[in-house]
């Protein structure tokens, strides 16, 4: 009897040791496939912005934004002639560094009919670009390049009379720029 209990007992314990060892090594699972229906984001998009825009006319006004924030401007042209829009008197932190961008977009009809948001090319310090760079006084760039973060940047795009422009703002830090539409 005790020759039989042993053999039980050694067949329960090699039983164990390859559970235990089989349960260690990872099992490859199928994963599930799934199809993800297509959103429209473009339409959508267009419509919030439309909606949560920021509207401002000629004039200076003083934009405030917080860290990391992202945020849009609505100015509608009232005549047509090239506008200047001049971001400058950047301010941030007690460390005053505080850089940012924007980009001038249009709202454009897709081959589908959707309303898209088009960037727009403007004339800058040191030719043409699509992003305005800028930067607080105290940081910023002084060769004025399109790329460069200056601490007064000008943009010239034409404009047709009626034609809503939308820009789109970056902060990198909690803080206010001023912007002047002539």
């Amino acid at each position: 009897m005790k020759a039989a209990k042993k053999i039980v007992l050694s067949f329960l314990m090699t039983l164990a040791i390859v559970a235990m060892a089989a349960g260690l090594r990872p099992v490859r699972a199928q994963a599930a496939t799934k199809t993800i229906k297509n959103i429209d984001f473009s339409t959508e998009l267009t419509r919030k912005i439309a909606k949560y825009a920021t509207v401002v006319k000629r004039g200076t006004t003083t934009l405030k934004l917080k860290q990391y924030g992202n945020g849009y401007v609505r100015f509608k042209a009232p005549a047509t002639k090239k506008y200047t829009f001049t971001f400058y008197g950047q301010t941030g932190p007690k460390s005053g560094h505080n850089n940012g961008y924007a980009y001038i977009t249009t709202p454009v009809k897709s081959r589908l009919g959707d309303t898209d948001l088009q960037k727009l090319t403007f004339s800058t310090e040191g030719g043409k670009a699509s992003t305005a760079w800028f930067h607080t006084k105290l940081y910023a760039d002084t060769k004025k390049t399109t790329g460069a973060f200056l601490a007064k940047r000008n943009c010239k795009v034409k404009l047709k009379k009626g034609q809503t422009v939308y820009l789109y703002i970056h902060f990198a830090d909690a803080g206010t720029v001023k912007l002047k539409i002539k």
